[in-house]
């Protein structure tokens, strides 16, 4: 059972303001314009400019108020910092299917590769075949913010103790079809910035998920980049993650660097 379905006879919208306000009071408009740069898929106006432990202390503060129940209900949010609030709530959830079923109603609003990433409950840790059978569900859909938090989850959770070799071939899968290069995932604006297609943000995932492996689990990786299985993007995206790791040795990373892939290498 969700909270909204806990307390449907609470929707109190000046709550629902006040939180808002509180964000507000929060902001820092310095920050705002630094952190506007790094979110090409969000409008300017919907981001309030707060500080991420900010946010976080603000979840803590709120977790299991009348407030934070009535804060479910605001669905769709409308500004960044919101979205990002939403998410932290759910981090302090102690049941996983509560947790999981309140992702469901929030992971679909994700617009941006900020929230998408800093969401964690810590519940998912405790229950990791109940994690997996939601990750094959979120990497099946058409959302792409969903898809890249089902690969961000299987790095976090499946790439240690738990790791499985059919996890890369899930990973692999997850691709986007007649993507060869960088320009094919990108266009510039009309201010001059750059804008990215959101499936960009699913590739990128996706080669940070085969950077880390290859650090993690490299045995069992190194075959997907020397076989080139994977697309050329991100492929030599992996590569230039591995490269830029503290975690890969230098080696290993001479080695990545001569399988680099051109336009004329055939990929599978």
């Amino acid at each position: 059972m969700t909270p909204t379905q806990k307390f449907d006879s609470f929707n109190d919208e000046e709550a629902i303001r006040d939180i808002r306000k509180r964000l507000f009071s929060l902001q820092d408009l310095e920050y705002k314009e630094f952190h506007r740069k790094l979110l090409p898929t969000i409008d300017p106006d919907r981001i309030i400019g707060v500080r991420v432990p900010k946010v976080r202390a603000l979840a803590k503060e709120l977790r299991n108020t009348p407030e934070s129940h009535a804060f479910f209900h605001a669905l769709p949010h409308r500004y960044f910092e919101e979205n990002n609030l939403h998410g932290f709530l759910i981090e302090h959830m102690n049941d996983f299917d509560e947790a999981a079923e309140s992702l469901d109603a929030l992971l679909p609003y994700i617009d941006n590769w900020a929230t998408c990433d800093s969401i964690s409950p810590k519940t998912f840790s405790k229950h990791p075949d109940k994690l997996l059978a939601k990750i094959d569900e979120w990497l099946s859909s058409d959302k792409a913010f969903t898809a890249r938090f089902a690969i961000g989850m299987l790095m976090k959770h499946f790439l240690d103790e738990r790791f499985e070799e059919r996890f890369l071939d899930i990973v692999a899968s997850v691709a986007h079809e007649g993507w060869d290069s960088e320009n094919e995932q990108q266009a510039v604006g009309a201010d001059g910035s750059t804008t990215y297609n959101n499936d960009y943000y699913v590739n990128m995932m996706r080669a940070w998920y085969f950077a880390t492996a290859l650090a993690k689990q490299p045995d069992a990786t190194l075959p997907y980049i020397e076989q080139y299985r994977l697309d050329q993007w991100t492929h030599n995206m992996a590569i230039q993650k591995a490269i830029e790791s503290r975690r890969i040795d230098s080696e290993l990373k001479a080695h990545l660097r001569g399988l680099r892939a051109s336009s004329e290498r055939r990929m599978r």
